[in-house]
């Protein structure tokens, strides 16, 4: 990463190693960026595990990958005097499931999923999603699904940083490309696409004839869609764009995809590249990437909370404010983007697909002041509660107020979500904030502007 921060592992003898401290159960994938020196340049380390392999250094830094499924422990090793006799080693990691791109740790393991905005750069969100399964496999390697389009594996630099996005060719003869088979009625289908010379991408679900969508790769705009069906066009920046199509009440069929140079038909011969295909059953929008090989993969839902905070939270007033992406993924019981919560009383801010409600509950309803929540796109919000005194704003502008309540003892924190499931935000958030005191309405205003 351009700093001193590698070191220098050196070996007295084979059999030598350095291990990791803990087991990973279940399925995993280790990974370690190794390089070599002077006349260790081309000799060996060994990678100890459960299927453990020789790599072979360089003089230039490489990140090395080897499976660790129930590993009881990982090593960097020198199994004979042969191999390498020193290494520089750096960012050792340990996945759930298939590599990730890589993420420093210190002495924490439940770090917060962050996702920057249009390609990276500036502050992080925090994601806080549902619970969600991707059940296409293979889902960087098209190479595995059938269909008759030509295909160049790994011929680009895909979303996450590493040459694994493969080309997809129509000769223009009527030819698609199957995905994966589809067993419900509701589903959300999503791709990383762009352009190599076709203007156009075409996502279809059973018969082409009959259900999909073309997006442009210029503006990432749906050009054509037919009905029952919602679609979304994400932007990653370097030409990358995530496509995704949702249906409901469909029967059963394969998603294709087939790259399109007109945009008006189906057999125009044309390339684009494509990576990180994603099938959500029973989801009326897609969530973020989940990536697979030979078989499904489940990411858990997020949770973000904090008890026993009492003395941070206002007793007898304050105020809730979040930041947030709203996307208008709502869950199936709505969704709360921050809550306070007591013994006997909460404290929150509730969203619709329409609407934004906050309330405040003391052994009853004390105060519920509702509003429009308007376009997707990012919202400021703010509710603030003092007894006979409650107002909520949004991007600015006062949504409403109430003076007749009373508050409640407030103990515990949870951000984009309630405490039981069913109300996740499913978006990214900005920042969130407890204020012990209630700001004045210009304030809340001021705090409140885009």
């Amino acid at each position: 990463n351009g700093t001193t921060t590698a070191d220098r592992l050196n070996y007295a003898g084979a059999g030598q190693a350095v291990y990791t401290i803990q087991s990973f159960n279940g399925a995993n994938t280790f990974s370690v960026y190794l390089k070599g020196e002077g006349a260790n340049i081309g000799k060996q380390i060994y990678l100890e595990l459960p299927s453990g392999q020789n790599v072979t250094l360089t003089g230039e830094w490489q990140r090395f990958e080897v499976n660790a499924d129930n590993a009881s422990s990982v090593a960097i090793k020198r199994l004979n005097s042969g191999q390498a006799s020193a290494v520089l080693a750096w960012g050792i990691q340990v996945n759930a499931g298939a590599l990730k791109p890589y993420f420093p740790t210190t002495d924490r393991l439940n770090v917060p999923r962050l996702t920057y905005q249009n390609g990276g750069g500036g502050c992080p969100s925090l994601l806080l999603e549902k619970q969600s399964t991707n059940i296409a496999t293979y889902s960087e390697d098209i190479t595995q699904w059938s269909g008759s389009l030509s295909v160049t594996a790994n011929d680009t630099t895909s979303p996450d940083g590493t040459q694994n996005a493969d080309k997809l060719t129509s000769s223009g003869s009527t030819q698609t490309r199957y995905r994966f088979f589809s067993g419900n009625a509701n589903c959300t289908a999503s791709i990383f696409a762009k352009k190599v010379d076709s203007d156009y991408i075409l996502i279809s679900y059973g018969q082409p004839s009959t259900k999909y969508a073309i997006f442009r790769f210029s503006d990432g705009v749906c050009t054509t869609v037919t009905s029952s069906i919602t679609t979304t066009s994400t932007n990653y920046g370097n030409g990358w764009w995530r496509f995704s199509m949702s249906t409901t009440n469909q029967s059963a069929g394969y998603i294709e995809l087939c790259p399109n140079a007109s945009g008006t038909t189906f057999d125009s011969a044309g390339s684009c590249y494509i990576w990180g295909a994603q099938y959500e059953d029973l989801s009326s929008y897609p969530t973020s990437y989940i990536p697979t090989t030979s078989s499904s993969a489940t990411r858990v839902a997020d949770a973000c909370s904090k008890t026993g905070i009492s003395s941070l939270i206002g007793q007898t007033e304050g105020v809730m404010f979040v930041d947030f992406n709203f996307e208008q993924k709502i869950d199936t019981s709505g969704s709360v983007a921050i809550l306070l919560r007591g013994s006997s009383s909460e404290a929150y801010i509730y969203l619709t697909s329409s609407t934004v409600q906050a309330d405040f509950i003391s052994g009853a309803i004390q105060c519920s002041i509702v509003g429009s929540i308007g376009a997707v796109g990012r919202k400021k919000i703010a509710f603030a509660y003092k007894q006979n005194d409650f107002a909520l704003y949004m991007n600015g502008v006062q949504i409403g107020t109430d003076s007749s309540g009373t508050v409640g003892s407030l103990t515990a924190l949870t951000v984009g979500s309630y405490d039981s499931p069913g109300y996740l935000l499913n978006s990214g958030i900005n920042q969130a904030v407890i204020f012990p005191t209630r700001l004045t309405n210009a304030e809340l205003a001021s705090l409140t502007t885009i």
